[in-house]
């Protein structure tokens, strides 16, 4: 049995039973699947797909908006030209990975950042994950973690590709602060703390 906000591998699943049924609901601008290591079938981990539209100047760099709306939708929602004018195409695919830490026992928020065709697959720089994935607010802070800030590159735990990924570092005692923190509400909690560093929204 866990002790939260620390997870085993059976409360992680749990969890993420219900983050599933919540994106179900709530996130259809979200796809998911859940997957399980080829190793042990209770570990199992989630991938959360979205696409997203490169920041312009109207949108605002670096939130990583998924549209670029700069005419007002009420006065044209019966103009669908004017309506999709105002919507920016989508130039990147962004795939989350949410696994469990092994040695800090707590989610570690994984993900990739590729081009849309016809755009050429050229490798995605940090520099290039500030500006497309995270909020302006969110910048500084982030940049303040460590020599390359709280987002790194490494192996995934189960495919073996380089990814991006969010320091878990001190996800445990920011949870903890969390009031009746329950494993129904634990991954929602987490992806509105963590995940919106780097654009993923339910």
């Amino acid at each position: 049995m866990s002790s939260l906000p620390f997870l085993t591998k059976s409360t992680f699943a749990e969890a993420i039973e219900h983050l599933t049924r919540h994106v179900d609901a709530y996130s259809p601008h979200l796809s998911y699947e859940i997957k399980t290591s080829a190793f042990d079938k209770e570990d199992v981990y989630l991938e959360i797909t979205r696409v997203i539209s490169a920041p312009t100047a109207t949108n605002g760099e670096g939130d990583g908006f998924d549209v670029d709306i700069d005419v007002d939708i009420e006065d044209d929602e019966d103009d669908p030209e004017a309506l999709q004018a105002s919507i920016s195409p989508p130039t990147h695919r962004v795939v989350y990975s949410i696994t469990l830490s092994p040695i800090y026992s707590v989610p570690i928020l994984h993900f990739t950042v590729a081009p849309l065709s016809p755009s050429p697959p050229t490798p995605v720089s940090l520099v290039d994950i500030y500006d497309l994935l995270v909020p302006s607010s969110r910048k500084e802070e982030l940049r303040g973690l460590g020599v390359q800030g709280g987002i790194s590159q490494g192996e995934h735990p189960y495919t073996g590709r380089v990814v991006w990924f969010v320091h878990p570092c001190r996800t445990g005692e920011v949870l903890a602060e969390f009031e009746g923190l329950t494993v129904e509400g634990y991954l929602g909690i987490w992806v509105g703390v963590f995940g919106g560093v780097v654009g993923l929204v339910l």
